[in-house]
Protein backbone atom coordinates (compact mmCIF):
# COMPACT_ATOMS: atom_id res chain seq x y z
CA UNK A 1 0.00 0.00 0.00
CA UNK A 2 2.82 2.23 0.89
CA UNK A 3 4.55 2.07 -2.48
CA UNK A 4 0.82 2.58 -4.03
CA UNK A 5 0.33 5.89 -2.24
CA UNK A 6 3.96 7.19 -2.88
CA UNK A 7 3.72 6.67 -6.87
CA UNK A 8 0.49 8.72 -5.83
CA UNK A 9 1.64 11.67 -4.82
CA UNK A 10 4.26 11.55 -7.10
CA UNK A 11 1.84 11.34 -10.35
CA UNK A 12 -0.14 14.01 -8.83
CA UNK A 13 3.01 15.97 -8.36
CA UNK A 14 3.39 15.29 -12.63
CA UNK A 15 0.42 16.22 -13.50
CA UNK A 16 0.66 19.76 -11.02
CA UNK A 17 4.09 20.17 -12.76
CA UNK A 18 2.44 19.80 -16.14
CA UNK A 19 -0.39 21.89 -15.74
CA UNK A 20 1.56 24.69 -14.10
CA UNK A 21 3.88 24.88 -17.67
CA UNK A 22 1.02 24.54 -20.26
CA UNK A 23 -0.11 27.79 -18.14
CA UNK A 24 3.09 29.33 -17.86
CA UNK A 25 3.23 27.96 -21.66
CA UNK A 26 -0.17 29.38 -22.47
CA UNK A 27 0.50 32.97 -20.98
CA UNK A 28 4.02 33.25 -22.71
CA UNK A 29 2.03 32.30 -26.02
CA UNK A 30 -0.21 34.86 -25.35
CA UNK A 31 2.03 37.67 -24.96
CA UNK A 32 3.95 36.21 -27.84
CA UNK A 33 0.93 36.79 -30.08
CA UNK A 34 -0.18 40.03 -28.39
CA UNK A 35 3.59 41.39 -29.80
CA UNK A 36 2.87 40.06 -33.57
CA UNK A 37 -0.15 41.59 -33.68
CA UNK A 38 1.43 44.38 -32.16
CA UNK A 39 3.81 44.47 -34.96
CA UNK A 40 1.84 43.24 -38.21
CA UNK A 41 -0.52 46.42 -37.09
CA UNK A 42 2.44 49.24 -37.04
CA UNK A 43 3.91 47.72 -39.86
CA UNK A 44 0.96 47.85 -41.92
CA UNK A 45 0.24 51.57 -41.66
Amino acid sequence: MKPFIYKGSGVSKLMFGITGLSTSGLMYFYDTAKWIARWTILSSY
